[in-house]
């Protein structure tokens, strides 16, 4: 009986906690390839290049320069989100003299300089339960 009670309480509490971000990739200058992001929680995975999540959207759903990508059942947390146009889908940033020659974007920051950004430059903190991140590509 009290498993029966119990029950509905715990679906609730899941899925009121479960948060969608969507992210908006703007800039995006051709449909070779996939566009790959990777999800970081910290500088120290962010400097290990260790993300938590690594995943690869196909770019055939490409419309004016935009892609829209989504991250559902994310926990309420600070978060900094990387992403390269891999052009050539082999999973790597392509250095041309240690210059990027693919593009890349980064959360709600749009990154200038030729060495790589820190992790504050682009974390945010995600506790509604919905949110939107806009990531600018930047082509070398």
């Amino acid at each position: 009986m009290k498993l029966i009670i119990f029950l509905p309480f715990l679906l609730l509490s899941f899925l009121c906690c479960a948060q969608t971000l969507n992210i908006e990739v703007i800039g995006i200058k051709n449909t070779k390839g996939q566009i790959v992001i990777g999800v970081y929680t910290n500088k120290e995975n962010y400097d290990a290049k260790k993300p938590i999540i690594w995943k690869a959207y196909s770019k055939e759903k490409i419309i004016n320069g935009k892609l829209t990508a989504i991250l559902k059942d994310l926990e309420p947390d600070t978060y900094g989100i990387a992403l390269m146009d891999d052009e050539d889908a082999n999973w790597k940033m392509n250095l041309y003299f240690f210059i990027p020659s693919e593009g890349f974007a980064f959360s709600n920051y749009y990154h200038k300089g030729i060495t790589q950004p820190t992790f504050d430059d682009f974390k945010f903190d995600f506790k509604a339960k919905t949110k939107t991140v806009i990531m600018k590509m930047r082509y070398i």
